[in-house]
């Protein structure tokens, strides 16, 4: 939906190059509120009520409360309805709705809402900022307090317009470096996101921050069918069709994004759809895309991407992304943005169902590594090849319950190689995936979404908000509705993985929507062909940033990265990735 900023000091100039660094996110309107006590900004990307009445920063009755805010509660209606006596409306958002919500609730509001979200309240009687961000992190809501300047934003970028030092956060690299993302702490020391589910109050005179948590995936007493979860996932769909321009969806021809665009069809008359695809046949989906598409009559984009492509845009992609990413998804995820921005500002996506509905091989077998853990007394030595190095690292570390086994099943380098290559003392990224991985759970497949909802799902979603918003597409995800999180942790596990087989609730759905061909095909996703890159195009380009290391030149790494680094495609990507943010983020604070 857009771009917010903010800081709790008057600063017209300031806040208007934030707004200006959020362009790419809402290219339809800047506008900016101040005062003494703060200085607000968005960029704004019209979805709902495209008139003027929809523009931010937006107050209340007598503009003694002021709000911006991107995202889409899908409830707002409902929620209107309510509020009609007590108060005058003069725009039809639900970023009006939010205003009055907080005038009637204050932050016990936070519950009532579903939907994406990340914004910020100004109370000036109260003299404090009200921010909050959604239950699964779909909106993103960074913020950097030095104890006297408070800044927020959307993005990294807007918060590094006020010149503070760009150090590295030197336990963040070293979470990147295991897993490919950063988690809760940006690289760049002093900037942090706000977690999903939480809330935070600035006191603009204390100068304070106060932190909660306002809800809490929980497993219900009742058990959930698939009954009910085909009827919250239509009525989940059908909640984010709401908006004032055309709407599309991302469709890869897998169950997820297919399920969702087969239960979004019969609502929207011309429907397009999108996929992308690549040279190397083995790790194209357009044919199962298209299968889908011809099956649900609809208006079908395809956009196949080579690896000169990937090369020419690849430092664009690094910049948009803020904290780097090593996963090669965000390469389809910004082509497929691109094209689709052509023909719709909303597309509907599958993000979340494997995360949601157990979709994830290691669900069927990270539990026998667990048992198999127990006659197994000892470490065993790490050796052989990577694949078979990282078995044993899996091996040793259930023993220690499945937070540690799953920290190692989602690692990228192993903790041997980054201390060969890091030079300097960091606290074990494990405890930080531990500490977010947590749970009460009784059940094994329980304890493992959940993890991967708190650690996975965060980069999953980070990439797509970033990618997307790099053409101003804003993306939908039905999977990550709250009440379809409760109802399928409350599912029998034998309709999430029956038989070993993955997503059995949805395919079970699928069955009544989809052709055969798609609900039996076996999982995929948006491959990408990175292997064969690193080793042909891509090769000269990626030795050359290893060898001549700006992170080694600068003495943070050792030296030779290549050969302290056991060859896999995806470690590789991973430093690359970093190399090329750390040109642009640090060398050249581009």
């Amino acid at each position: 939906m857009c771009g917010i900023n903010g800081f709790n000091f008057e600063d017209n100039k300031l806040i208007e190059k934030m707004n200006k660094l959020l362009n790419h996110r809402g290219p339809d309107s800047h506008d900016k509120f101040i005062d003494s006590n703060v200085s607000l900004g968005q960029t704004r990307l019209s979805i709902i009520d495209l008139s003027s009445a929809g523009s931010q920063p937006m107050p209340n009755e007598d503009e003694s409360i002021w709000i911006v805010y991107n995202g889409e509660v899908y409830n707002f209606k409902e929620l209107k309805n309510n509020l009609k006596e007590k108060h005058k409306f003069k725009s039809e958002t639900d970023t009006e709705v939010l205003i009055h919500l907080y005038e009637e609730y204050g932050k016990e509001m936070l519950p009532m809402l579903n939907g994406m979200f990340a914004f910020c309240l100004y109370d000036s009687n109260k003299k404090q900022l009200l921010l909050a961000r959604d239950r699964t992190g779909v909106k993103p809501l960074y913020y950097y307090f030095d104890g006297e300047k408070f800044i927020f934003s959307s993005e990294i970028k807007a918060i590094l317009a006020h010149g503070m030092p760009r150090n590295i956060n030197k336990d963040s690299l070293a979470f990147y470096l295991m897993f490919g993302y950063t988690l809760g702490e940006s690289l760049i020391d002093g900037i942090k996101e706000l977690d999903p589910a939480s809330y935070m109050i600035f006191d603009l005179e204390k100068k304070t921050i106060e932190k909660g948590k306002f809800w809490t995936l929980k497993e219900r007493k009742k058990k959930s069918n698939i009954e009910e979860i085909e009827s919250l996932l239509k009525d989940s769909v059908k909640r984010r069709l709401i908006a004032d321009v055309p709407v599309g969806a991302y469709l890869s021809g897998g169950i997820d994004s297919s399920l969702i665009t087969a239960l979004s069809r019969p609502y929207i008359e011309e429907y397009h759809t999108f996929s992308v695809g690549f040279d190397e046949g083995v790790y194209s989906e357009l044919e199962f895309a298209k299968l889908v598409s011809d099956h649900l009559d609809t208006i079908h984009h395809e956009i196949t991407v080579t690896a000169e492509d990937a090369i020419k845009n690849i430092e664009k992609i690094a910049w948009h992304y803020d904290d780097p990413i090593a996963e090669g998804g965000t390469i389809p995820n910004y082509f497929i943005s691109k094209l689709a921005k052509k023909y719709v500002t909303v597309a509907l996506a599958g993000e979340g169902g494997d995360e949601v509905f157990g979709g994830y091989k290691w669900y069927k077998y990270q539990p026998n590594i667990l048992n198999y853990s127990k006659y197994v007394p000892f470490s065993i030595p790490e050796i052989g090849k990577s694949f078979t190095r990282k078995k044993i690292r899996m091996l040793n570390s259930a023993r220690n319950g499945i937070e540690d086994l799953q920290s190692i099943t989602q690692s990228w380098l192993s903790p041997a190689e980054i201390r060969d290559i890091y030079r300097f003392d960091y606290k074990d990224p494990k405890i930080l995936f531990k500490e977010r991985s947590r749970s009460n759970f009784k059940s094994i497949l329980n304890k493992m979404q959940y993890i991967d909802i708190n650690t996975l799902l965060q980069s999953y979603n980070r990439k797509a908000d970033r990618m997307t918003m790099a053409f101003a597409v804003e993306e939908r995800v039905p999977f990550q509705d709250y009440r379809l999180l409760e109802a399928s942790f409350s599912l029998p596990e034998n309709l999430r993985i029956n038989e070993g087989n993955e997503k059995y609730v949805l395919k079970k759905i699928g069955q009544k929507y989809l052709p055969k061909e798609t609900i039996d095909r076996e999982k995929r996703g948006y491959g990408v062909p990175i292997s064969y890159w690193i080793e042909t195009l891509l090769k000269e380009d990626m030795e050359n940033r290893l060898d001549s290391s700006l992170l080694a030149e600068d003495k943070i790494f050792t030296k030779d990265l290549r050969k302290k680094v056991k060859y896999h495609h995806n470690s590789y990507w991973g430093l690359y990735s970093l190399e090329i943010w750390y040109k642009n983020y640090i060398i050249n604070q581009n």
